[in-house]
């Protein structure tokens, strides 16, 4: 068998390129149960402001609807109750502003079940004891 600098070199090459596909991969992977992990304790966080925002509306007695549409689950809620939840559980609000969920009408606020986005890393590290 006879190799000549070429054939040599094409196997190195394609050896290193293999190599780096790999790393990729691997690298690929490592980001995605990264992601997978930051969405999961995202949404933790995200249902336990939900769950406290649901136990303060029933021990106050604030009147609110639930509802369904092409977006998801809601809880209508008047301006008034809006601003009283803004005082009342700021926490809890902050995480329902940055998941997006909230969404303005003429004559009332609906905050939906699920947040269009995940928390920001700095929020995550904020609430981690809620995930």
């Amino acid at each position: 068998m006879n190799f000549n600098f070429e054939d040599l070199a094409t196997h190195y090459l394609h050896n290193e390129q293999l190599i780096k596909y790999d790393q990729i991969i691997q690298l690929l992977n490592n980001e995605e149960k990264f992601t997978r992990k930051s969405l999961q304790k995202s949404y933790k966080i995200f249902i336990k402001a939900l769950q406290n925002l649901q136990n303060y509306l029933e021990n106050t007695q604030e009147y609110y609807t639930s509802g369904n549409n092409c977006r998801g689950g809601y809880w209508e809620i008047t301006y008034d109750i809006f601003a009283t939840l803004n005082r009342e559980c700021p926490n809890e609000m902050k995480i329902i502003y940055s998941a997006r969920s909230e969404e303005f009408n003429k004559n009332h606020v609906r905050i939906y079940w699920e947040g269009t986005q995940t928390l920001p890393e700095s929020l995550i590290a904020e609430f981690k004891n809620w995930a």
